[in-house]
């Protein structure tokens, strides 16, 4: 089974509200470039996909949940698996971790889109990269 690699992101002042604590809305960001990042250091780049086809991910359902603050100038680690793959679809689970402490979950659905933003089978080769990706 192939793992994605761990992602390191800093916390900066533009992702935290008044307080210094990361605002709600931004998690999203930092997850989706985590994922982005790790999905191009296994070979797929996704930009490069939907230049060429048309065709890419988009986000049908997301679910976050927050177990601990993250601050300013904090250092996170966010971990990438797959849990699931059907036809169209991956069902995916980031986690965020703070000195080894899971602080922020996120389950996210991508659906396979073809150009007109229509619901398609994944592509044989993205299909079969996520099958080894999957955890269990």
């Amino acid at each position: 089974m192939m793992h994605l690699p761990k992602v390191k992101s800093r916390i900066y002042f533009d992702d935290t509200d008044a307080a210094g604590v990361v605002y709600h809305g931004r998690y999203l960001k930092i997850f989706e470039r985590a994922r982005t990042d790790q999905f191009a250091e296994i070979g797929f780049d996704h930009t490069k996909h939907f230049v060429e086809t048309g065709e890419c991910f988009v986000i049908a359902n997301i679910g976050i949940t927050y177990k601990h603050p993250v601050k300013i100038a904090d250092i996170v680690d966010i971990e990438t698996f797959v849990k699931d793959i059907g036809s169209a679809r991956v069902n995916i689970r980031q986690n965020m971790q703070l000195n080894g402490k899971t602080v922020t979950e996120m389950d996210v659905i991508l659906v396979w889109v073809d150009a007109s933003g229509r619901p398609k089978k994944l592509p044989h080769d993205i299909s079969e990269m996520m099958k080894k990706l999957k955890v269990g």
